[in-house]
């Protein structure tokens, strides 16, 4: 219900735009542990 309220539309795109940076820093985030984690796996495998 609030997000029919024109007065109160402003606020939500600033945060619906907060949520998507957080999410795209996630997503990196994200990416450099599963590299991380591919190598860690891969150097195990070749130790073993």
């Amino acid at each position: 219900m609030l997000d029919c309220d024109p007065h109160r539309r402003g606020g939500g795109t600033a945060r619906k735009r907060t949520r998507g940076v957080a999410m795209r820093n996630y997503g990196i985030i994200g990416t450099l542990v599963a590299i991380i984690l591919v190598i860690v796996i891969l150097r195990l495998l070749g130790i073993i």
